[in-house]
């Protein structure tokens, strides 16, 4: 009985691979270990260097990508008609352009969001000192130290009791904390009985009055950064809305571009 051989199609896949010149033979070796393979075309280039055939295209997907991520536009690629390269190349150029004059307000964005973040994070820091309402240059004191002692109970007399040895003076103020002023002489004494009676804090420095006043003008600062970060968000949202779709679109249209250079 004579042998019978059955052949069959198998669809072939179109690749392409970039590997350093050192390790093109290893490459290809390894592909034929796989099977079948046809190379079609084999280019040498410098590293980091587009082809000079899709140079122009590789250049402009670079920037519209980095655009693309800066907006955050996430929009489905569309089914288009491909349009002449290098009227893409004019398209990508004309909102190149127009993305420079937004530079500034990116960066003025993100450094009042910055700005926004320090003054929230300020105030929050402040607020329970709020109730201290000494002026910020009584705490300048040669002879004295200050610290704010949140008492883990609300027994005031404990620390009348455990600082009766030492000259101080104590404030109470509401949510059990107190601020307490001794002798630098004493320092360590002082400062180890006050951990035993709960969380203890040295003041911040500030620049106004008091404590409340530093607050307020935290405030009054965060209030008109607010309303710039508004005004800048406005303006990026504006070119999201007139040039993000354009961006997507040239994206598409040179990726295809690029693709049948290969």
């Amino acid at each position: 009985a004579g042998i019978e051989f059955f052949m069959a199609k198998e669809e072939m896949v179109k690749l392409r691979l970039i590997t350093p010149k050192s390790l093109s033979a290893l490459v290809i070796d390894t592909l034929y270990e796989y099977g079948e393979i046809e190379l079609t075309r084999s280019k040498q280039a410098p590293a980091g260097v587009p082809l000079e055939a899709f140079r122009e295209i590789s250049v402009k997907l670079i920037n519209l990508r980095s655009f693309e991520k800066t907006l955050g536009l996430i929009q489905p690629p569309k089914q288009q008609i491909l349009l002449p390269a290098l009227d893409l190349l004019a398209q990508a150029i004309a909102v190149e352009q127009k993305f420079e004059g937004l530079k500034n307000t990116l960066a003025q964005l993100s450094e009042s969001r910055s700005k926004k973040t320090f003054l929230q994070q300020k105030i929050s820091s402040l607020t329970e000192f709020k109730e201290i309402t000494l002026p910020s240059s009584f705490f300048d004191n040669s002879l004295l130290e200050f610290r704010f002692v949140k008492l883990a109970a609300a027994k005031p007399d404990l620390v009348q009791e455990s600082l009766s040895k030492h000259n101080f003076e104590l404030a109470l103020f509401p949510q059990n904390t107190a601020l307490v002023a001794f002798d630098k002489k004493h320092s360590a004494q002082v400062l180890e009985k006050l951990s035993k009676l709960g969380q203890v804090r040295e003041l911040p420095k500030i620049s106004a009055g008091n404590f409340a006043d530093e607050i307020k003008a935290a405030e009054e600062e965060l209030t008109q950064v607010n309303l710039r970060i508004a005004a800048l968000s406005a303006d990026e949202s504006e070119f999201r809305k007139s040039h993000g779709e354009k961006i997507v679109f040239l994206i598409n249209q040179l990726e295809a571009h690029a693709l049948k250079s290969e």
